[in-house]
């Protein structure tokens, strides 16, 4: 279990279980909605989220909703890369 320093933001997408962005706040972590596709119900552009990202971001939260799971190979370098 990683433990995150309390302002620490994690990227989340825009459409979310409630329960889980409440999670993250009780923990000092601040939530930041990235932009979904609403016909995919994936990231809508790689860009965002790349975009989002700055020295306080320490995880991305993607969440498979509705049964629906989508490629996040595309993001995969960049995280390494920010050791994220």
């Amino acid at each position: 279990m990683r433990k995150f320093p309390k302002g620490s933001e994690i990227l989340m997408m825009g459409i979310n279980i409630p329960d889980m962005i409440q999670i993250v706040k009780e923990h000092g972590l601040v939530p930041v909605p990235i932009d979904y596709n609403l016909d995919t119900m994936g990231v809508n552009n790689w860009n965002d989220i790349k975009e989002a990202t700055n020295e306080k971001t320490k995880a991305i939260l993607f969440a498979y909703l509705y049964g629906v799971k989508f490629d996040i190979s595309p993001i995969i370098p960049f995280c390494k890369e920010r050791g994220i």
